[in-house]
């Protein structure tokens, strides 16, 4: 069963390596496509982009492991006897017949000691970075009307915190410098992230970039960064119903200099590119991908489909080595 699993593992490894290198050699054209489309369906894209070498992995163990589950629910004859004893078997039926990987179980172990240790590293990272505004999210006021709370103080205060279930907060300095069309646009804005669940957006992104080259990793989140910034900001425009209004609330939000947010706030980067985009008309660009989440789950229904033949040609090829 050791040598299973590593070789389950390497394959994972592979997959996700290959989806990092493509997605280095097509950044620049695909990035271009998606700054032709809606910014809420880019930020979708650039979401699934940045988990992609973890996905990948993750579906080539899928494909490898699905003739067994398959055989083992009863949809399927048992791979292993159609293909008689002529080479190794990766099966979760019969681990026996796996080629054993000289020491298989110290591989495992420092493996599992690596993934730990980086996935440790970055969520106390992520941890240290969001510690004080869960404090401020405690200490804020709640609002009557939906989950905005208030901090009362002169220090500008406007993010969206949480994952699972974000909170806005706003400072009572921040609000009180705004002229009424501005808050609305402000509320407007945030509004948006929360309902979007932003916050937990951009930390599975900045997670799935690891596995990406560094480059890409990093204009992967900066491009996503900008998205689910414009994405928010189009929202404001529409529920204000004018696109002016918001980028002067943008522009006085930022002469503030309100506290900077570890995740979305009304602020955030790039200031100018957002501000400009609001003073572009409407941007036709193309049409939204609405199929985009039944198009990937057509792909790896097709992925499945060809496990058998994927899942013999690697068990031929570990026979050879």
């Amino acid at each position: 069963m050791p040598s299973l699993i590593l070789i389950l593992a390497a394959v994972g490894l592979v997959a996700g390596a290959v989806a990092a290198a493509l997605s280095q050699l097509v950044r620049p054209r695909v990035l271009g496509l998606l700054q032709r489309m809606p910014v809420e369906q880019q930020a979708n894209l650039l979401l699934v982009w940045a988990l992609l070498p973890l996905l990948a992995g993750l579906m080539a163990v899928a494909v490898v492991v699905a003739p067994s589950v398959s055989a083992a629910l009863g949809l399927t004859a048992d791979h292993c006897l159609l293909h008689g004893t002529h080479h190794s078997h990766l099966c979760l039926l019969h681990p026996g017949t796996t080629p054993e990987v000289p020491g298989a179980w110290a591989l495992l172990g420092l493996l599992a000691a690596g993934l730990t240790l980086g996935g440790v590293y970055k969520v106390r990272v992520l941890e240290r970075a969001n510690r004080p505004w869960r404090t401020l999210r405690r200490v804020a006021r709640e609002e009557r009307q939906g989950p905005t709370r208030i901090l009362e103080t002169a220090q500008p205060v406007a993010a969206t915190v949480g994952l699972l279930r974000p909170n806005v907060l706003f400072s009572r300095g921040l609000l009180d410098l705004l002229s009424p069309q501005q808050d609305r646009a402000v509320r407007a804005h945030e509004a948006a992230h929360r309902l979007r669940r932003d916050p937990l957006r951009l930390v599975l992104a900045r997670l799935g970039t690891v596995l990406h080259l560094p480059g890409t990793g990093r204009a992967l989140y900066r491009e996503l960064g900008l998205a689910v910034e414009r994405a928010a900001d189009e929202a404001a425009a529409r529920t204000v119903g004018d696109r002016v209004t918001v980028a002067e609330a943008l522009l006085a939000v930022a002469r503030m200099r309100p506290v900077p947010a570890p995740g979305p706030g009304f602020t955030g980067d790039p200031l100018e590119a957002r501000v400009q985009a609001l003073l572009e008309d409407v941007p036709a660009g193309l049409q939204p991908w609405r199929g985009t989440g039944s198009a990937l789950v057509g792909l790896a229904l097709a992925a499945l489909s060809f496990s058998p033949q994927f899942h013999h040609g690697l068990e031929t090829l570990l026979g050879h080595l």
